[in-house]
């Protein structure tokens, strides 16, 4: 009798391990280890507190609190990883937010769950139509600012301009006025001594 509880134990513990680590398992197996009251809460937990946490992140990103949409969507997760809606909402966060990359990434990953599903894959297209505009429109602003601008197959880049840039020549130019001033004042200063 004392191995075959110490056998029940051990299940009972591996099954509550695995309950902690939210890991899917029957609620029939629950139940069947005298669990109930594990079970229910956890379909409760299922039922109600994940739909309460979607349609809180939902209302959060329609009232522009991407940090705490992400946390409450991430608190339905916890429940179920699964949930492509949950992943699809904390993408809308990040990319509201200008998390492009961490967007993308999320959105990838409620694709995952949910291949066939259109306003994954219409937020994504868009979600990367975005990010291309944004990097074409960066590459044209900083055009011409960066020397390495040359294409790569090219063996060696057209000569430089050799001239020096126009704020340069202010005071070389001015230097050579005072220079010029000194030597006509110093020949006007020795035609006076000649002359007297």
């Amino acid at each position: 009798i004392n191995a075959e509880y110490m056998g029940e134990a051990a299940r009972r513990k591996v099954v509550l391990e695995r309950l902690q680590k939210k890991v899917d398992i029957g609620f029939a197996d629950l139940i069947e280890l005298g669990l109930a009251q594990q079970a229910k809460g956890c379909v409760l937990r299922a039922e109600i507190d994940m739909p309460c946490y979607l349609n809180i992140s939902a209302c959060l990103l329609q009232q522009k609190h991407y940090d705490d949409t992400i946390k409450f969507a991430r608190k339905a997760l916890e429940i179920n990883p699964n949930l492509a809606k949950a992943h699809f909402r904390i993408g809308e966060a990040q990319t509201a937010d200008r998390a492009f990359e961490a967007a993308e990434a999320s959105y990838e990953r409620a694709l995952a769950i949910e291949p066939n599903d259109r306003a994954i894959k219409e937020a994504l297209r868009l979600l990367r139509t975005q990010v291309r505009e944004r990097n074409q429109a960066e590459r044209a602003l900083w055009k011409g600012h960066f020397v390495s601008e040359t294409p790569k197959h090219k063996k060696s880049a057209a000569r430089p301009d050799r001239r020096p840039p126009p704020w340069l020549l202010l005071p070389t130019l001015s230097a050579l006025v005072v220079l010029a001033l000194g030597v006509a004042v110093g020949l006007f200063a020795e035609n006076l001594a000649l002359s007297s």
